[in-house]
């Protein structure tokens, strides 16, 4: 199941989470939003990053965190990691 839309209309791409209750962040939504944005990179898109009606996100997936430090902080760099690659390049 996809957690992340994305839409591109007019130059502009809309980032959309819809994972569950509270649009956790999962590794699959960090995979999918990384996806999308080097979709939108390549168009040269404005990116809108939005969640579904009334929550952009509540967190982290907690249920990934508890699974150990290690698949902790790679949930937690993983994006991060992405940000720093499409600033820097």
């Amino acid at each position: 199941m996809m957690t992340v839309t994305l839409n591109m209309a007019d130059n502009i791409a809309t980032i959309t989470i819809n994972n569950g209750k509270v649009n956790v962040i999962s590794p699959q939504v960090i995979a999918e939003i990384n996806s999308a944005l080097d979709q939108a990179e390549q168009q040269k898109a404005i990116v809108i990053l939005t969640g579904k009606a009334g929550i952009l996100s509540g967190g982290y997936d907690l249920n990934t965190i508890k699974i150990s430090s290690d698949t902790a902080v790679a949930l937690v760099t993983s994006g991060y990691w992405h940000d720093y690659a499409l600033r820097w390049h």
